[in-house]
């Protein structure tokens, strides 16, 4: 399991291709390191992104990420993500750690005309995990700026609303 599972990753991003990139020199739709940037599709196109992520030892899980973004409109888009995977026990003895589970979100992302770095987005979320199993909306700003080439500095508070 420990080979099948990378080449099995690899071979899911290289079938999901490349990010899609928009217009006016804007960063790369989807997370970067799990971090959202403030760019959206055109109108009309897809944009999707994957990854498993593997656990040995004593977490020993495999979880499944899943992005897709599609744009509805001029710096308009809808973004359906989540995650997904066992849950599990760690018994450390004196302690239990109950983790693992399922998380979804829907939002929207609103990325205003001629500010091409800077995104809004509100949305929903649903937890489905040992320590939480509820719907809550959501808000995050987004904004990047560009320090060199090939590097940049992405802010992004976000709040849940728990």
């Amino acid at each position: 399991m420990r080979t099948v599972g990378p080449i099995v990753a690899l071979a899911v991003l290289i079938g999901l291709g490349p990010p899609v990139a928009v217009a006016d020199e804007a960063p790369l739709v989807g997370p970067v390191l799990n971090l959202d940037t403030p760019a959206v599709p055109e109108s009309g196109k897809l944009a999707s992104s994957g990854a498993l992520r593997l656990f040995g030892s004593k977490q020993d899980g495999v979880f499944a990420d899943l992005r897709l973004d599609y744009g509805l409109g001029t710096g308009l888009a809808a973004t359906l993500r989540g995650t997904a995977g066992p849950r599990r026990v760690y018994d450390g003895g004196s302690f239990i750690i109950r983790h693992g589970g399922n998380d979804a979100e829907l939002l929207l992302r609103y990325m205003p005309p001629g500010t091409a770095r800077c995104a809004a987005e509100i949305g929903v979320s649903y937890a489905d995990t040992p320590a939480q199993k509820d719907v809550f909306p959501t808000v995050q700003l987004l904004h990047e700026r560009e320090l060199s080439p090939g590097l940049s500095l992405t802010l992004a508070p976000r709040a849940v609303f728990i």
